[in-house]
């Protein structure tokens, strides 16, 4: 019988090895699932990025990119009859154990005909405003209970008050390991997106109330998109230019790094299914100020607040007050993947 093989479906996924920005979590998913089942065969089909059409190997991976951003409007549909064949054509021969999904969209409605055609087992992996209400692939895909893997339990709750449907399976976003611990010689970091739903006007206006306390205040925010005038503007307005440092999406080992300079990160965002970025800071020594957690219970070092008034307070709390720094691994990849990879049926040898 020939070797095993898992397909994953993902929007987007690296380019090549030095893409670090692109889903580093997907990228750590795929990497780790890779080294803890070297007889598994595994392909990665990313329907939108790369932009190009292009079957190329990552790291021992092998990766078909479809280029879909090619296909507007009712193009939409030849994309995904173009997309079964090619799926139904990487199959032939194999000896497919299940096709996973990342996200509860268009790659999950592929997965999901592949694996109802071919009898293949499929679990989508909700991984965050996949969850929420308006989500027209739910409906379209019409997925059972035991198909669904929630990132969190928030998400579990989310989908199922959303969509009535409750996700069988909690499985946790997750990082490798702790990072060296470095000297903590910056306050404030942040990262992520500049689009509205990350808030970082808001981000400015706490890092505004906090630097009156602390006028000497070292601030770095890292991060691209739609609203990076409008941040780069509140920062003038604000006379932040000497406190907060702006700068563009680096290299996910050069943001690891600042990470571990840090003592906190700031993260506004209103929403979010289990922030990588917020895994990572406590990994690397920060304690996190949000207003969303994926948790049921408390996290030690990560503070949930619920206005901004309190997010400033728990900022300053922590500059002023605070001496443990230690790293904090909430949930390991490794065990991830495992779990992950048990609800196919494939178990470490």
């Amino acid at each position: 019988m020939p070797e095993q093989s898992l397909f994953i479906l993902t929007p987007g996924f690296a380019k090549d090895e030095s893409d670090s920005t692109c889903l580093p979590s997907q990228q750590l998913f795929v990497l780790t699932a890779k080294k803890i089942f070297p007889e598994l065969d595994i392909l990665v089909i990313s329907l939108q990025y790369p932009a190009e059409e292009i079957h190329y190997t990552w790291n021992g991976v092998p990766v078909y990119a479809l280029h879909g951003r090619r296909y507007k409007g009712l193009l939409r549909f030849i994309f995904w009859y173009k997309t079964y064949r090619r799926l139904r054509g990487l199959a032939s021969g194999k000896n497919v154990v299940g096709v996973l999904s990342f996200w509860c969209n268009e790659s999950a409605l592929l997965g999901n005909y592949l694996a109802r055609k071919k009898q293949l087992v499929h679990k989508i992996w909700i991984c965050g405003q996949d969850a929420r209400q308006g989500n027209p692939f739910v409906r379209w895909i019409k997925p059972r209970p035991h198909e669904l893997v929630a990132m969190s339990y928030f998400l579990q709750h989310e989908f199922l008050k959303n969509h009535n449907v409750n996700p069988q399976y909690v499985i946790e976003n997750a990082v490798l390991h702790t990072f060296q611990n470095l000297k903590k010689d910056v306050d404030v970091i942040g990262a992520g997106s500049l689009i509205p739903l990350k808030q970082f006007s808001l981000f400015v206006e706490v890092i505004a109330e906090v630097r009156k306390a602390i006028p000497s205040l070292r601030v770095m925010l890292f991060g691209n998109g739609p609203e990076e005038a409008l941040i780069k503007k509140l920062i003038v307005e604000l006379n932040l230019t000497e406190t907060i440092a702006l700068h563009n999406e680096v290299d996910h080992t050069i943001l690891m790094h600042w990470m571990n300079r840090s003592k906190v990160l700031l993260h506004p965002s209103s929403y979010e299914g289990y922030s990588t970025v917020c895994l990572e800071a406590l990994a690397n020594g920060c304690h996190v100020v949000s207003f969303t957690s994926a948790e049921r219970t408390r996290v030690p070092h990560w503070h949930i607040v619920d206005s901004k008034k309190q997010m400033t307070a728990n900022v300053l709390e922590i500059l002023t007050e605070e001496n443990d720094f230690s790293p904090i691994v909430l949930h390991a990849m490794e065990k991830t993947v495992k779990s992950m990879l048990g609800t196919f049926g494939v178990q470490p040898k």
